[in-house]
């Protein structure tokens, strides 16, 4: 599911089934943007849209941007962490990963020098957990650990 979660109205419900369908031991690969990131949001390039209320961030996209901002809901690490904990039977470590070169040559210079500025962090482990927080994306790998998910 890499750079998908963030298109699901319901995550729960997605991630519920997604439990339901994979058999024990199964693995679950998610990457997604950090709602909390202190870059700007990749889908529209527009900074400070995942600090605010959700009720909000359509409206602010709009006015910044003139974009329509429809079909994402940005996730931060913490709330991921508590959807696959309530809705699946999955253990998962979530983590940020560094961006990958293949994807560093599409970037513009500027950006592509502070993403490896971002990438060098990812290596240094007090940072792991600042970066979860607030760095531009986050990475679970979840397995599925028993035949039913937890209760609602």
């Amino acid at each position: 599911m890499y750079d998908v979660i963030e298109h699901i109205e319901r995550p729960s419900a997605a991630l519920a089934e997604v439990s339901r369908v994979i058999r024990q031991g199964g693995v679950l690969a998610c990457r997604t943007p950090n709602r909390y990131s202190f870059a700007a949001e990749p889908h529209v390039f527009v900074w400070g849209v995942g600090w605010l209320p959700r009720r909000y961030q359509q409206g602010f996209i709009r006015r910044r941007s003139g974009r329509a901002y429809p079909q994402t809901w940005l996730l931060s690490a913490a709330e991921l962490r508590g959807i696959i904990q309530r809705y699946t039977g999955f253990d998962a470590v979530i983590t940020a990963p560094p961006i990958a070169d293949y994807e560093l040559e599409t970037f513009s210079e500027p950006r592509a020098t502070v993403a490896r500025i971002y990438n060098m962090f990812t290596r240094w482990p007090w940072a792991r957990h600042v970066l979860l927080r607030i760095g531009p994306l986050f990475q679970t790998i979840a397995t599925k650990r028993r035949d039913n998910p937890p209760a609602r």
